[in-house]
């Protein structure tokens, strides 16, 4: 065989190969060879057939097609009226589904388990480029015949009708639920190719696989759950019940699914009218043969196995064909089709900072094209992103697939490099904002410097300062460097400065004094700053304190002086002016009393001298009084120890004691008048005490007289330092008599004060009275007489004054009146 190549001739391209072939018959004779050449056309329509990826496609799906029709295949043979519609997406080559599967997990029984189901795509089903697939139930319409492959049409008609290859696992179908559910298809090898699904995804079996059924196909694996299906190949195309008689689909076909919405039903053809779609590519081979005996047969290697000596339609690549001759003779030549080179132009570009503004591209020729190269970014041009020097910018052009391009130079000047920093970024009001700035690169040794931020900051010197700044002056500072050729510099991160307000100090409470002992509270507050607050509080004797109103408990002098307080908020900023009082401490003052043991008699007064303050309480302050000149002047009814408490003139106070001791003046107890019948003799008999003396009128000493004869009895009483005198006047027995005292102590001795007399009386009435009048006895009947009580309570020692009218038999009535002494 000899093989011959010829070079392109205008815009073919001319390949020949001569087989030589000898054929040696009985005779010897020479009888044919085959000689093949090819002539190539160039493709104007670069895009070609380069589909790569799902192999097939779910593209229309009728889920609820009439009351009663709910599944594709089951056991009710009147509910199989669902469908489903495949697309193949390649427009160039057929495509072969043979054992291609179509899987779910549905709900189905009751209570509804969820169960795989699956069905099994027969051999012998091939798809034509851009070609349908119904796969429908028994109940669903046939496709009609002009749309059928076998026909001339695009469609291939599945009828699922047989057991062998469906399964339905332990429910009773295979179906689309209204309510939710999935369906997907999976190639030969179990590969999930396309998925859908739709309404409430809780209706239906995320983890369950399809059953696999039992047909001739060689996979016996497990297809892939929905929720091990890649989510790129799922697709969810309502959130609602489906429409009666509507079906959901891709727009246009293969497309992207129209969501949510349904319509008509596109039944095994196009969802957008017109859609053919011929094979984008246009170049071509023809091949010629000679020699060996025709006629001839031709096989091309395309995907559409062309069989005519012009393979057409064909994309950029190597192609070869075989050529038969009517003995069987065969020779195979190859040949390659090229794609449409457009010329393309591009203009140059004048030169740019590096930090220049970004900017479209334009100047290509035919416009429409794309700019690639450093810094591009869809057709704009960066040129921080080129990076300074010579950089290529490539524009391309393409139509159909077709492309060509062209280049060009643009210089790009590197622009000065701008340094900005602070010494500090967080300052406290008063303070002062330094700013430095530098530059370096580009052509730095002669750059400007230009500084901008708040409050209408604007400075052009490397260095900057702001004195006295205030949060005015928070915010960025940008510092812009500009070099000799134009070219400028924005320092890219600006530089955040914060100043931040000072807090302010408040004593609560300005100078005062306060007293020794006492505890006090320092109250401070504060305002503005950036809490959380630190606080500091210094005072006198080394004090201080952390607290914002520190306590002080039982001061002293030594405390006495200024106390000052600041603050340090979070950002370490101090009060401008901390604030500050005067705390003068007073010691308290010494109290005395003069005499401070006191003993006084009953009734009696007695003086005793303050000293130490200028205002005095007591307590109790019963049987005292004070006068203006610090006397205190006593007349205590019983022993009593009293509080002297002492106020100065600032409030302090101090305090001593006085001890009183209170001694009964004697109460001898004689009655007033006593009646003495002839020939008799009475006993007067004072009261006892434990170290009372007594002097009668007779002279004896002892606490009792005895009284012989009519006239005045009396007795001289002492008790320590208090004296009483008392009498009683002896009367013939004939007069009406009271005493003047009594002893109500149940030593049947004097216990009850009465009125006697040695006469008959018509009438009779006793009244005491306490010393501040109060009504505490009355009684009718002499023999009955009060027993030192009122209201079941024992009264105390004292004088009482009693009134009693009495009527004798014979005579007037008389009133008496007087005191009686009551002793206990």
């Amino acid at each position: 065989m000899v093989c011959k190549l010829r070079l392109k001739r205008n815009n073919l391209v001319i390949n020949e190969i001569i087989l030589v072939l000898v054929l040696l018959l009985p005779a010897g004779r020479v009888i044919g060879q085959l000689n093949l050449t090819t002539q190539s056309g160039i493709n104007n329509y670069c895009g070609g057939c380069s589909y790569n990826l799902s192999s097939i496609l779910i593209n229309e799906l009728m889920i609820s097609p009439d009351s009663g029709d709910g599944s594709i295949f089951g056991n009710d043979l009147t509910r199989r009226g669902e469908w489903i519609e495949l697309y193949n997406p390649d427009s160039c080559c057929k495509r072969d589904i043979s054992c291609y599967f179509l899987g779910n997990c549905a709900p189905d029984g009751d209570p509804e388990p969820n169960y795989g189901g699956g069905f099994e795509i027969p051999p012998g089903n091939i798809i034509p480029p851009s070609g349908f697939v119904i796969v429908r139930g028994t109940h669903a319409g046939a496709v009609p015949p002009s749309l059928l492959v076998q026909n001339g049409g695009r469609t291939v008609e599945i009828v699922v009708d047989t057991n062998l290859d469906v399964c339905i696992g332990m429910g009773s179908r295979l179906w689309f639920p209204n309510a939710g559910g999935w369906f997907a298809f999976y190639d030969e090898t179990g590969v999930p190719q396309d998925a859908i699904f739709w309404n409430d995804s809780l209706n239906f079996d995320h983890t369950g696989n399809p059953c696999n059924p039992i047909g001739g196909c060689p996979f016996s694996g497990v297809l892939c759950s929905f929720e091990q299906i890649p989510a790129n190949k799922k697709t969810y195309i309502s959130s609602y019940d489906p429409v009666l008689g509507e079906s959901f689909r891709r727009e246009p076909d293969g497309g992207p699914w129209v969501i949510g919405q349904q319509g008509i039903p596109t039944y095994g053809t196009c969802n957008i009218l017109p859609c053919a779609q011929l094979p984008p590519c246009d170049g071509n081979i023809t091949v010629s043969a000679s020699g060996g005996t025709p006629p001839y047969t031709y096989q091309w290697s395309d995907c559409r196995e062309q069989n005519t000596n012009s393979a057409t339609s064909l994309c950029a690549g190597n192609y070869c064909v075989t050529v038969t001759d009517a003995l069987g003779i065969q020779a195979t030549i190859c040949d390659s089709v090229s794609n449409k080179v457009i010329p393309v132009s591009l203009n140059a570009f004048a030169p740019v900072c590096e930090n220049a503004d970004p900017f479209l591209l334009s100047g290509g020729y035919p416009p429409g094209g794309h700019f690639s190269g450093p810094g591009v970014i869809a057709d704009t041009l960066y040129p921080v992103l080129s990076g300074p020097g010579y950089n290529q910018i490539k524009y391309t052009y393409v139509n159909q697939g077709c492309y060509g391009f062209d280049s060009v130079i643009i210089l790009i000047y590197p622009s000065p490099v701008a340094i900005a920093a602070t010494t500090d970024d967080s300052l406290c009001s008063g303070e002062t904002i330094w700013l430095s700035g530098q530059a370096y690169g580009g052509n730095s040794l002669s750059c400007s410097f230009s500084w901008n931020g708040p409050a209408g900051f604007d400075f052009n010197d490397a260095q900057a300062s702001i004195p006295l700044a205030t949060p005015s002056n928070s915010g960025y500072y940008t510092l812009v460097v500009t070099d000799t050729l134009n070219c400028s510099s924005v320092f890219p991160d600006t530089v955040p400065i914060q100043v931040f307000p000072r807090p302010q100090a408040h004593v609560l409470f300005s100078d005062s004094i306060v007293c020794e002992g006492e505890n006090i509270i320092l109250y401070a507050y504060v305002s503005g700053g950036t809490p959380p607050n630190e606080y500091e509080w210094q005072g006198p004797a080394g004090f201080s304190s952390g607290l914002l109103s520190p306590f002080l408990p039982a001061v002293t002098p030594q405390l006495s002086g200024y106390y000052i307080f600041n603050i340090t908020d979070s950002h370490q900023c101090t009060a401008e002016n901390p604030d500050s009082l005067e705390l003068i401490i007073s010691p308290l003052p010494v109290i005395s009393a003069f005499p401070s043991e006191l003993a006084i008699c009953r009734d009696s007064t007695a003086e005793v001298q303050l000293s130490g303050a200028s205002q005095y309480y007591l307590a109790p302050n019963q049987g005292v009084s004070l006068t203006l000149m610090g006397i205190l002047l006593v007349n205590a009814s019983f022993n009593t120890n009293y509080i002297i408490i002492g106020v100065d003139q600032w409030g302090c106070s101090g305090q001593t004691n006085l001890h009183v001791s209170v001694y009964p003046k004697p109460v001898p107890g004689l009655p007033d008048t006593l009646f003495l019948c002839a020939g008799e003799s009475l006993i007067l008999k004072a009261n006892t005490g434990d170290s009372a003396t007594y002097i009668w009128q007779d002279n004896s000493r002892g606490n009792s007289c005895q009284v012989s004869q009519p006239g005045l009895c009396w007795v001289l009483m002492s008790n320590f330092m208090c004296r009483t005198f008392d009498s009683a006047w002896i009367l013939p027995c004939t007069e009406f008599w009271i005493p003047n005292t009594f002893t109500p102590n149940t030593d049947g001795n004097n216990d009850v004060f009465r009125a006697f007399t040695s006469q008959p009386l018509a009438e009779y009435e006793m009244i005491i009275f306490n010393r501040w009048g109060d009504k505490i006895f009355i009684t009718n009947d002499i023999e009955a007489g009060w027993d030192g009580c009122y209201k079941g309570e024992t009264c105390m020692s004292d004088v009482y004054v009693y009134l009693v009218t009495y009527l004798p038999v014979e005579g007037r009535k008389h009133q008496r009146q007087g005191m009686v002494f009551l002793i206990r």
